[in-house]
């Protein structure tokens, strides 16, 4: 990245911390709002009046609209004040507070037509036509509904260009994952971005909901990838054990992190989303599995430990996991040139673990595999080298009895020639 880039980038970070700031503020001046309210109230009689005369200005009475426009306004404003319609905060404008506002708008109509009604039978020269009351009705919903709904879209969007944002898929598709979804992007500081829902049952017809495309829980896997997703949010209360199950399962393949949230559409006093990260055990409800970690240990610190298919997605779990007990010396074996980089630079920058030994080779190699063991002297060998894809490898019989049962022979020969004391095999 040149200087020049470097500075755009802390220039548009900037902007955007500024932006947040100035949109994130606790409140704002109710008489903003209140104002705003009044002007479009205003706003609403005039076009009645262009609209009900042909906009033939020549041919309105403005004084009888002056009156119209101090009626409308003294009404809409007494009305604004006894609702309250003024006072919530904007970004936050829900489907209750749309319902208030409409029903304040409603209210005030009424009672404008009471009182021109009783002027015209009291005989006094202001008059309002029906029509331009049901048009200044129309337009004023509009344009405050409207208003509202433009200010919390533009605080969403504002607010949510976020390079470090966490992309998550919410689980369900029902009311709760609608709200759950409204929530998250209402708070910005969690730095979570819902990317789309996904649910066991989905309707043929029905491709979105809440502006987010709706997947079925079989192509998690696909929206993993696709989307590059951090997190799982849970928001269906009557998820069933082979959904978690299914979940769960695509969940510790790309190691994501599952959250849930027991009030999951409440917001906690302090303004952070009242959601809580939960282990696989507990969503399968099942009793965690206690590790023998002082034996684990002993097995594995201090020795020489071989893994093989060290760059796959068992065996670089399995090198992150054995680097945090300081082996003497750590052999990882892969025919993937550029995984096996990727897993040598993980457990550099993040175990900074340097007692290790990086071999590309192919465990069907036996003369160069038995260099390795003849080199090395492993004591605990970990054998996760093998093609896992069963329907592939239904189609590739040959290419599957080679590497799964002629590789992992060639490795316990070795491992018996050799005087390994514990051959793993984790997968065949």
């Amino acid at each position: 990245m040149s200087i020049s880039e470097i500075a755009l980038r802390r220039r548009i970070l900037l902007v955007l911390h500024r932006v947040r700031k100035i949109a994130s503020e606790k409140t704002s001046p109710r008489w903003i709002v209140f104002t705003a309210d009044a002007v479009i109230s205003l706003v609403g009689v005039f076009l009645g009046y262009l609209i009900r005369f042909g906009f033939q200005i020549t041919e309105i009475d403005f004084t009888n609209v002056l009156r119209a426009a101090l009626l409308v306004l003294s009404v809409r404003l007494l009305y604004s004040v006894i609702f309250k319609i003024y006072a919530h905060i904007i970004r936050y404008t829900s489907l209750h507070d749309i319902k208030r506002v409409f029903t304040t708008i409603s209210v005030g109509s009424v009672t404008i037509l009471g009182v021109v009604f009783f002027t015209r039978q009291l005989a006094t020269p202001f008059s309002m036509p029906l029509s331009v009351i049901v048009m200044e009705f129309f337009f004023t919903m509009f344009l405050m509904i409207n208003m509202r709904l433009f200010i919390r879209y533009i605080y969403i969007l504002l607010t949510n260009i976020d390079l470090d944002s966490k992309s998550v898929i919410i689980i369900g598709s029902k009311e709760l994952a609608v709200l759950l979804k409204e929530t998250i992007e209402l708070h910005p500081r969690e730095k979570y971005k819902a990317v789309a829902f996904a649910d066991t049952f989905v309707p043929s017809k029905k491709k979105k909901l809440a502006g987010l495309a709706i997947y079925k829980l079989e192509e998690l896997q696909f929206l993993v990838e696709k989307f590059d997703v951090s997190h799982f949010v849970i928001a269906k209360r009557d998820i069933n054990r082979e959904e978690k199950e299914l979940v769960g399962k695509v969940a510790q393949k790309y190691s994501i992190k599952m959250l849930t949230a027991p009030d999951l559409w409440q917001v906690s006093s302090t303004g952070r989303l009242n959601i809580e990260e939960i282990d696989m055990d507990e969503l399968l409800q099942r009793e965690p599995i206690k590790l023998e970690k002082d034996h684990i240990k002993s097995d594995l610190t201090g020795k020489n430990v071989l893994i093989t298919g060290a760059a796959g997605s068992i065996g670089s779990e399995l090198v992150r996991q054995i680097a945090s007990y300081k082996p003497k010396n750590l052999i990882l074996i892969d025919q993937a040139e550029s995984p096996l980089y990727d897993i040598e630079l993980d457990v550099v920058e993040n175990y900074n673990f340097k007692d290790y030994t990086v071999v590309l080779a192919d465990i069907l190699n036996k003369s160069r595999i038995e260099k390795v063991f003849r080199t090395f002297k492993p004591d605990v060998v970990y054998h996760a080298a093998a093609y896992k894809h069963v329907p592939m490898m239904e189609k590739n019989p040959i290419e599957a009895f080679e590497n799964n049962v002629m590789g992992s022979r060639i490795l316990a020969d070795l491992s018996d020639q050799y005087g390994v004391k514990k051959f793993i095999m984790v997968s065949t």
